[in-house]
C-alpha cells in the first residue's frame, strides 16, 4: 500500500480513486484518457478531452473541505476534473491542495498543478519549517531544491558528489556493514534484479553477491529492503543505514524525492549514480 493511501486510513479518509469511485481498469475513461494523453504537450487539449472525466465521478458525501495531498503526483488535466467536480456543487466548498513542487512529477504526464496555469484562482502557501529534516541536513534539502528550481542538472549532481558518498557500484561490503540496509531502485520502471548468496525470507537480511549465479531474487519481494522510489513518495524512510542507486537517472524531479525522503544524510552509506 502507498504512504499515501495509510495515512488516509489513519485519518479516516481516503484517496482520489476511492473517493470519486474512479475506475482504472483498461476500457475505463480514466484509463483510456491518460494512454491518450500520455505525451500530449497542448495543455489545452488536455483540458478539453479531458473534461468528460468530470461525468464519471460520484462522491455522494457532502464536504466542506476537500484536501487532497501530494498533488504533484496528479496529472494537471486530473487535478483540473477534481477542482471543477467540487466547485460546481451548490454548496460552498473549500479546496486545500498539497505538495511539493520540487519532487516527482505524475507517471503518466510531465505536467502537474505546479508547471502549468488553471482558469482557477489560487491562493499558494509556502511551508517555512520542516520537521522531517535534521537542522544539518535541511541546508543540503535547500541547495538541492535550488539546483531543482533552476533546472541546473550540472549544479545538482556536483554538489551531490561533494556532499554524499559515492561509491561506483553497490556490492556485498554494504550488505556485511549494514545487513539491514534499505536500497531503493529509483529508476522509472520496475526495480532491477539483484542475485543474492543467501535470502531467509522470514528476516529482513538478505546478503547480495552480484559475482556468483546461485540464486535470482526481485528485490520487490524483500519486504523493508528495496523498492521504487514511487513507494516512499510522501513517506520518511527511517532506517539507520540506506543505499540509493540512481542508475544513471538524470530526473532532477526523481534525484531530489529520493534523497529528501531521510531524516539525516548520516542514514545515507552509498550512493551510486
Amino acid at each position: 500500500m502507498a504512504p499515501t493511501a495509510r495515512v488516509a486510513q489513519r485519518i479516516g479518509g481516503q484517496t482520489i480513486h476511492s473517493a470519486l469511485k474512479l475506475g482504472w481498469t483498461p476500457g475505463s475513461v480514466l484509463y483510456t484518457l491518460e494512454k491518450q494523453l500520455q505525451h500530449e504537450t497542448d495543455e489545452a487539449v488536455c483540458l478539453e478531452k479531458s473534461a468528460v472525466l468530470v461525468d464519471t465521478f460520484d462522491c455522494p458525501q457532502m464536504p466542506d473541505i476537500v484536501v487532497v495531498d501530494e498533488i504533484g503526483m496528479v496529472s494537471f488535466w486530473l487535478a483540473h476534473c477534481i477542482i471543477q467536480y467540487f466547485f460546481r456543487r451548490p454548496k460552498p466548498i473549500l479546496f486545500v491542495a498539497m505538495g511539493d513542487p520540487n519532487q516527482l512529477r505524475p507517471v503518466k504526464t510531465n505536467h502537474n498543478v505546479f508547471s502549468v496555469s488553471l482558469d482557477i484562482p489560487i491562493i499558494r502557501i509556502d511551508l517555512k519549517e520542516s520537521k522531517r529534516f535534521s537542522p544539518e541536513y535541511e541546508s543540503i534539502i535547500q541547495q538541492l531544491r535550488y539546483y531543482v528550481d533552476t533546472n541546473d542538472e550540472t549544479g545538482l549532481f556536483t554538489y551531490i558528489c561533494g556532499t554524499f558518498p559515492i561509491v561506483e557500484h553497490i556490492d556485498t561490503r554494504f550488505t556485511k556493514m549494514y545487513p539491514s540496509i534499505g536500497l531503493p531502485e529509483i529508476d522509472r520502471g520496475s526495480v532491477q534484479q539483484f542475485l543474492f548468496e543467501t535470502f531467509d525470507s522470514r528476516t529482513t537480511d538478505p546478503f547480495m553477491d552480484q559475482n556468483e549465479r546461485r540464486y535470482g531474487y526481485n528485490l520487490c519481494g524483500c519486504k523493508r529492503f528495496a523498492g521504487t522510489i514511487h513507494k516512499f513518495q510522501g513517506d520518511t524512510m527511517d532506517d539507520d543505514a540506506i543505499a540509493m542507486n540512481f542508475n544513471g537517472s538524470r530526473d532532477l524531479n526523481l534525484v531530489y524525492t529520493a534523497l529528501s525522503r531521510v531524516k539525516s544524510i548520516n542514514q545515507i552509506v552509498a550512493l551510486q549514480l
